[in-house]
């Protein structure tokens, strides 16, 4: 997940289309193929059908973090998309995750997104 992360940093850092297919040669070439696929689906901007609603999505985040629901509902006024708060106020927490057991691409898609769509209404029942 880590390398597709930075692959699209890379592309979107960028409007130099050589610079773009240079990152995308180096991804590809040491990526795994179970990865590859998946950041290819990814990079088409295919999509699949919605598996957490944004108010799931923001439920969760805010029983695993620290964040209280003002500052949450604060920067939601701000940014305008649940997803996108999520994932600025976890930088700093990802960028002092120095360890690299953060699981493959392919198992986010098939197997912890799924999860979470699995376990999303209990968690929501609760509050």
């Amino acid at each position: 997940m880590k390398r597709f992360t930075r692959l699209f940093q890379q592309i979107d850092a960028t409007t130099s289309t050589n610079e773009k297919v240079r990152a995308l040669q180096a991804y590809f070439q040491e990526e795994k193929p179970a990865n590859a696929v998946w950041a290819i689906y990814l990079l088409l901007g295919k999509t699949r059908k919605r598996l957490i609603t944004s108010r799931v999505l923001r439920d969760v985040f805010l029983q695993i973090s620290d964040i209280p629901e003002w500052l949450f509902e604060d920067c939601y006024a701000h940014v305008g998309d649940s997803a996108e708060v999520i994932s600025l106020l976890l930088t700093d927490v990802v960028a002092q995750a120095e360890s690299d057991s953060t699981p493959a691409l392919h198992k986010w898609m098939e197997e912890i997104i799924p999860q979470v769509k699995a376990i999303a209404p209990k968690l929501h029942s609760k509050s």
